[in-house]
């Protein structure tokens, strides 16, 4: 199947994940409390999975 990625779309999944770790990262030290940790790390993840999909429609 990553045959079938093109090389711009791989690059953009790439970079969506850098962003990813560095979010999730920003909610690890950001966080108050676990609820807090909670909403930030799903927000992350919604945003992220939409643009690993905007990616790949590319």
């Amino acid at each position: 199947m990553m045959s079938q990625i093109s090389t711009k779309a791989h690059r953009c999944c790439s970079t969506e994940k850098q962003r990813l770790v560095s979010e999730l990262r920003a909610c690890d030290y950001c966080s108050d409390n676990y609820n807090d940790h909670h909403d930030c790390y799903r927000r992350v993840a919604m945003e992220s999975g939409q643009n690993a999909q905007d990616c790949l429609i590319e």
